[in-house]
């Protein structure tokens, strides 16, 4: 485990931070991605790359928006969860999609746990 355990505690950090905010699920993931997102596939287990990635995937289908100056005001996170400005409600992710991440990645942790076990 010592060589997840960041993986596994930045995962904590982002069951604490989904576990303890009171709005809506797509605004709680968006705020706890700073914990996980900066993870990579080859951050975690070869048995769970593929969880992560899957999970990444789902969380980026939309690209980033950028301004009228070409730079990026909301990255693909945010984007698919929350869509764009005065279109967010038609465009923003379900709700039930966006626990069903949140379950995934509370899975994800508890399979890395496993391996402290080990």
């Amino acid at each position: 485990m010592e060589e997840y355990l960041s993986v596994y505690e930045r995962l904590q950090q982002t069951e604490r931070c989904l576990a303890l905010g009171a709005d809506d699920i797509r605004y709680r993931l968006n705020r706890c991605a700073t914990c996980f997102v900066p993870l990579r596939g080859e951050d975690f287990p070869e048995e769970l790359r593929e969880d992560f990635r899957e999970i990444m995937a789902m969380l980026t289908r939309k690209g980033p928006h950028f301004d009228w100056k070409n730079e990026m005001d909301y990255g693909s996170v945010h984007m698919t969860l929350l869509g764009e400005g005065d279109r967010a409600t038609k465009t923003a992710m379900h709700k039930d999609t966006a626990v069903k991440i949140a379950q995934k990645l509370m899975l994800l942790k508890d399979k890395l746990r496993a391996y402290a076990r080990e």
